[in-house]
């Protein structure tokens, strides 16, 4: 008996579930997966086969949509960054040039004045740079976590097993140091969960995929 034959066989006996894994598994492996699979199912049972199709289709791209973005964004975020230590060192040499001490917090209400040295100015205009940055990269994070957590709720949809092609983990995880790395430089205190709103915001991209099997009569 060949091993096709084998396997025709031994599909009907899997559950949906069990079949979506086999998907899976051969997706992050780079193969086919085998043609059996998903075929001659009972009407609840392709209900529910289409149903963890439509999760893995929305764990890899509507999240990896999300996901993809981030890349460029911290790239961004890092450039705004490195003009922030452009400005300071600026700064610091006018100011040893003029004999002035820096001082020892960034200046806040530079713009209210009449008159400002240019190491002012410098340092005003990094601070508010920094401040901004902080700000994009913190939400950033808390995307990325949120990302992260609903991946993981995914993964039990699966047994564990990770819903995601490896070449989008493999991104996740360099984002994820990419900006922690930014975290440190602009002495930012990243949180370890993701926040109740944008946990719920990224749960609803997962609707999209499971809308469109209302919609084609496949749910």
């Amino acid at each position: 008996m060949s091993i096709a034959t084998r396997l025709g066989r031994l599909t009907p006996a899997l559950t949906p579930k069990e079949q979506v894994i086999l998907v899976l598994r051969a997706k992050k492996a780079d193969e086919e997966p085998d043609p059996q699979l998903g075929r001659g199912l009972a009407e609840a049972d392709r209900r529910e086969y289409n149903r963890y199709i439509a999760l893995l289709i929305a764990a890899n791209n509507e999240l990896g949509a999300t996901l993809n973005c981030l890349p460029t964004l911290v790239s961004g975020y890092e450039d705004c960054a490195r003009h922030v230590e452009v400005l300071l060192a600026a700064a610091a040499i006018l100011e040893a040039e003029q004999g002035l001490q820096a001082p020892r917090k960034p200046p806040r209400d530079w713009r209210q004045k009449k008159l400002v040295t240019v190491p002012e100015l410098l340092r005003g205009l990094a601070g508010e740079l920094r401040r901004d940055v902080a700000d994009h990269v913190a939400y950033c994070w808390r995307e990325l976590l949120a990302l992260e957590a609903v991946w993981v709720e995914l993964a039990a949809e699966f047994e564990g097993e990770d819903p995601l092609d490896p070449e989008l983990r493999t991104t996740a995880e360099q984002v994820r140091a990419s900006f922690m790395a930014l975290a440190a430089g602009l002495g930012m205190k990243l949180p370890s969960e993701p926040d109740e709103a944008m946990l719920e915001a990224v749960r609803r991209l997962i609707d999209r995929p499971l809308g469109y099997l209302k919609v084609a009569g496949l749910e």
